[in-house]
């Protein structure tokens, strides 16, 4: 069984990287999770990577690419702290409730 140590810093376009995400219900895919976090997750702060190293501490890495959906981040109900990556639009970012239940991407050293 895997578990998931880091999750994925896009750097890029991702579209080939969501595409063996586990379907959602009826088939339909959900959007998957990032390192992609607010600096601060109670306010509308900037977003960053979030980044655990192997000795357990994590650090912050800015984004320099970046593939919001229009109009996001919103910050909606000021409780959306962490980044996902959408299934429609071209794979575009939203800002969502870190308490949704989606699949992750995840980065491994092979």
């Amino acid at each position: 069984m895997w578990y998931c140590v880091d999750l994925i810093v896009c750097t890029g376009q991702t579209s080939t990287l969501i595409s063996s995400c586990s379907a959602g219900a009826a088939g339909k895919r959900k959007p998957v999770w990032t390192a992609g976090r607010r600096i601060d997750p109670n306010t509308e702060s900037t977003f960053v990577w979030k980044v655990s190293l192997s000795n357990g501490t994590v650090i912050q890495q800015p984004m320099v690419y970046t593939h919001w959906s229009p109009g996001q981040p919103s910050f909606g109900d000021g409780v959306q702290s962490c980044m996902a990556i959408g299934t429609g639009s071209g794979y575009a970012w939203d800002d969502i409730r870190c308490t949704q239940n989606f699949c992750s991407l995840c980065e491994i050293d092979l």
